[in-house]
Parts: C-alpha cells; structure tokens; sequence
C-alpha cells in the first residue's frame, strides 16, 4: 500500500483503494472470489492528523496524542472486492443519522445535491426496499486519482469531486 499526495487544496497523502475482482488478496489475506462472502471487522490505525474510513459501520473511534483508532464492522457478508479503505485528512459531514460526507480538509459542500442525499436515499428505498446496510458514507476523493466513475461498496460511495 503507497500513500500519494493527490490533493489540490492540502499537502497530506492520501491512500484510497477500491478492489476489482481478484485483487483485494494484494493487501488484505482472503479467498478472492466473488462467490465467497463474510461479515468484515476492521481495525486501522493512522497517525494524527489522519482519518481512516473502510466497508462497514464505523463501531469505534479512539484518538489518543499522535494517533487515531477506527473500528469498522459490516455484519452482512461481502465479497473481499466489496472491501475498501482511505485513509486522509479529511472532514466529515453529517447529512442525516443515515448519512455521512466525507472529503478533504479547506473543501466545502457547495452542491445541492449532497444536501440532500438523506431524502435522494428515501427515494431509492420506495423503488428498492430498504437500504440494508445501515449508515452511507458518501466520499469525495480528489481528481488526480484518476478515477473517472463512481465506486459503491457496502455503506460506501466514492465520487470525484469533478462530479460536482
């Protein structure tokens, strides 16, 4: 795993990763399939000013002087290329209970539609039945990823901020 610094608005690195199909066995020990499934209990470690955010419902945040503990769990099985993890200096945003934006430090929400994720949420719900997976986190990752989509995963989506 390699921190980059990809930033437009600070000089922090940024570790972002998104597993395709058999490669999430690169960084985390599973059986890469997407056959095979299992609930996720994450644990990740960073130094402040760091903040982590992975698959799953964040269960516990410990900071302590020079470093920040989060505890992750995704209760409903998975595939490992479901699994994903960033780790920055980022802000977060409560929307609503349910949902969470997550970007860098000195950006802002400038766009309507972030605002109104909770209710987008509701809207997806009447069509699809309820949203299972209990929180959404919503994280804007900084352009020079290169990531020209979106990326979805249990409790998380991940948007360029170009997207906005």
């Amino acid at each position: 795993l390699e921190f980059m610094t990809f930033s437009d608005v600070q000089n922090y690195p940024m570790l972002v990763i998104f597993n395709t199909p058999d490669m999430a066995r690169t960084w985390l020990p599973c059986q890469d399939s997407i056959h095979v499934k299992t609930p996720v209990d994450i644990t990740i470690s960073v130094p402040s000013p760091f903040t982590a955010l992975s698959s799953g419902d964040l269960v516990s945040e410990v900071y302590t002087e020079d470093r920040s503990i989060f505890g992750f769990f995704q209760p409903i099985s998975v595939a490992a290329q479901q699994i994903s993890l960033t780790v920055g200096v980022m802000e977060r945003w409560n929307i609503s209970e349910r949902v969470t934006v997550w970007m860098e430090r000195r950006r802002t929400i400038r766009d309507g539609l972030l605002m109104e994720a909770e209710a987008l949420l509701k809207i997806c719900e009447s069509w699809a039945g309820p949203f299972v997976w209990g929180h959404l986190d919503i994280v804007i990752i900084p352009d020079k990823i290169g990531y020209k989509g979106e990326m979805l995963g249990p409790n998380t989506i991940y948007l360029p901020s170009s997207f906005f």
